[in-house]
């Protein structure tokens, strides 16, 4: 499956971009990692939607073809 459509990596993602933003000390430094971690997360959601709605079958995922 593409990265694009695998919501635990975006989810990953931003929690990682949050881990990172917590260490930091001025909101100068912090809100563009917050944006990112947000960034990500519509991402994660976006693949959850996709993946509701199964628009990737499992064969066309490794065939590389729609389904």
């Amino acid at each position: 499956m593409p990265l694009f459509y695998d919501a635990q990596y975006w989810r990953d993602r931003a929690d990682e971009a949050l881990v990172i933003a917590d260490t930091l000390t001025t909101p100068e430094a912090r809100e563009p990692l917050l944006d990112i971690a947000r960034a990500y997360r519509r991402l994660e959601v976006r693949a959850e939607r996709y993946a509701a709605h199964d628009h990737m079958a499992p064969e066309a995922a490794e065939t590389g073809s729609k389904g």
